[in-house]
């Protein structure tokens, strides 16, 4: 722990000496493992103040609300993940950056002649009635919410721009077109 807080705390005083400002660093936390032999830590906002962190951001709404049907729907999983942002505001003590997920089906990584069920990384549960518009609408909650805080900062994270094999991409596709980039032009994008 020591030395990585020494390591990171160079890294800032080098930046500083070639005349920037400093360097930003913001933590990436899971809350639930997924992955094989994967672990949560045990304190992770104890790590975020040790090692000095910036912020705080996600990667996926699953590392944070569990999926409790085999296709959970896609609202359902968004109302969870932003029940754990107010906890994760409170928890870390620095700016959490939240993240927006289009969807989550690792059933592709899987082989595809085994039973499927809820057994683990890629055997797991789904988010299910991922479409455009309600992507659409959780960017444009999360933006709202990021506009009412005072101080700010207004940064989010979108999870993911290519991930096919876990159904979780914003290119376009035969089936949606741009419609998901799109979504994201609408939502943050300059009005004419």
């Amino acid at each position: 722990m020591e030395a990585t807080r020494a390591a990171l705390d160079q890294l800032r005083a080098k930046a500083r000496a070639a005349g920037l400002p400093g360097v930003h660093l913001n933590a990436v936390v899971w809350g639930q493992p997924l992955l094989p032999g994967e672990r949560t830590p045990v304190d992770a906002a104890k790590l975020v103040r040790e090692l000095g962190f910036d912020s705080v951001t996600s990667y996926v709404w699953i590392h944070h609300v569990k999926l409790p049907r085999q296709v959970t729907d896609y609202d359902f999983v968004r109302d969870r993940y932003f029940e754990y942002w107010s906890e994760a505001e409170k928890r870390f003590g620095v700016p959490y950056f939240p993240n927006v997920t289009m969807g989550w089906d690792s059933s592709p990584r899987a082989a595809q002649e085994d039973a499927f069920g809820d057994f683990g990384y890629p055997f797991m549960n789904t988010i299910g009635g991922n479409t455009p518009a309600r992507f659409r609408a959780a960017l444009q909650k999360t933006k709202e919410r990021l506009v009412a805080q005072p101080r700010g900062p207004r940064v989010l994270n979108i999870n993911c721009w290519n991930e096919w094999t876990e159904g979780s991409y914003l290119e376009p596709d035969v089936v949606n077109g741009m419609k998901y980039l799109e979504a994201v032009r609408d939502v943050f994008g300059a009005k004419p």
